[in-house]
């Protein structure tokens, strides 16, 4: 799913300054339910694994989203607006593996692709009808000919250290985050008796993790709102 994510978000990017930020969203929120459904009805491995790129590929929702709040959201409040979409996202983080847990021991493993293919289409339909966007896109943005992975290296390199460093940073980050997501399962398994709901209590150890950042977001966002670094003199 990263890789399919990996290799598009440049392009996804290129398309959201060119048609808007909520098309974007739209986009990955539909083509997400989507290709959800279609997991319910694979047969082997091989066939999940492709499906789990397309949804890499096509989605994003997070970075969709945030952008778009980024673009309609005045610059006097982007840190308390970015901090209350943060907790969004982590309230979301830490329910939905508990919610996933529950209907697999429940009801079966596929019943948990149907649940989520389900919250996807509607919060699709949300953006849908109640999000507005005055988009306009820039002149030279509309001239470029450029395609999304061209403009993202021009841009990361053009910035300079500071943001070479940050996009390193965020990779080292998302490698730390992500490296005990196979083997928590099986962990979990080895903990608990055999009678034990296994994907209900992986799924709570999972989403307790997002608990803290969902309830201290929005406080740093308005932090970050109250003391901005002052502006540079210019040089002489």
């Amino acid at each position: 799913m990263s890789l399919g994510f990996a290799i598009m978000a440049p392009i996804w990017g290129m398309l959201a300054d060119r048609y808007g930020r909520k098309l974007m969203v739209m986009r990955a929120t539909f083509a997400g339910a989507i290709l959800m459904v279609l997991m319910v009805f694979v047969t082997n491995v091989q066939q999940l694994v492709l499906l789990r790129i397309l949804h890499g590929g096509f989605t994003g929702t997070i970075a969709a989203a945030t952008t778009l709040v980024v673009s309609i959201v005045p610059k006097q409040y982007s840190g308390v607006a970015f901090g209350s979409l943060q907790t969004a996202v982590y309230l979301g983080t830490s329910l939905g593996p508990l919610l996933g847990g529950i209907a697999a021991d429940s009801l079966g493993y596929r019943s948990s692709f149907w649940v989520t293919g389900a919250l996807l289409l509607f919060s699709g339909i949300l953006v849908t009808f109640l999000v507005r966007e005055d988009f306009h896109p820039a002149e030279d943005v509309t001239r470029s000919k450029q395609t999304g992975w061209g403009e993202a290296a021009q841009f990361l390199f053009a910035a300079g250290g500071a943001l070479l460093a940050v996009f390193a940073a965020r990779i080292l980050l998302r490698v730390g985050t992500q490296i005990l997501n196979p083997v928590l399962p099986l962990f979990v398994q080895t903990l608990l008796p055999p009678e034990a709901r296994v994907a209900t209590m992986t799924g709570i150890i999972t989403g307790a993790s997002a608990i803290g950042t969902a309830l201290g977001s929005p406080l740093i966002g308005r932090w970050g709102d109250r003391f901005k670094s002052p502006p540079q003199a210019p040089a002489l």
